[in-house]
């Protein structure tokens, strides 16, 4: 597992990979609402703490996985290779998500506190 900080389930892991966290992020995300949206980094990460993306990568090509994937070297190089391979992402780039994310698909949840925001707009 990935962990920013010992918790219940990191004390019963076999293993604990330092991963970062929210505010050290940098990359996208689909939330729970179908909709992409950019990470930006608040903080630097310290100590051994990684990107997931970098530890998964790294232990994919440790175990003999994709020799592709050394070639990433940040989250927008998987970005851009996802847009071009996955339709609901389809030229999605950094720019066209804008700071507000973007709709990719529909899942049918809503956000109560999103939705009441949303109509005290209009």
């Amino acid at each position: 597992m990935t962990a920013h900080s010992a918790n219940e389930t990191a004390r019963h892991a076999d293993l604990v990979l330092p991963g970062v966290t929210y505010a050290e992020k940098f990359g996208t995300m689909i939330n729970v609402t179908g909709r992409i949206q950019r990470l930006n980094r608040a903080i630097q990460p310290i100590g051994y703490a990684r990107d997931d993306w970098q530890i998964f990568r790294d232990i994919t090509l440790l175990l003999g996985g994709n020799p592709a994937l050394k070639d990433f070297n940040s989250a927008l190089d998987i970005l851009t290779a996802m847009s071009t391979e996955y339709g609901a992402l389809n030229g999605v780039s950094w720019g066209s998500i804008g700071d507000g994310g973007q709709p990719i698909l529909e899942t049918g949840v809503t956000i109560p506190v999103v939705e009441r925001e949303k109509n005290q707009g209009r």
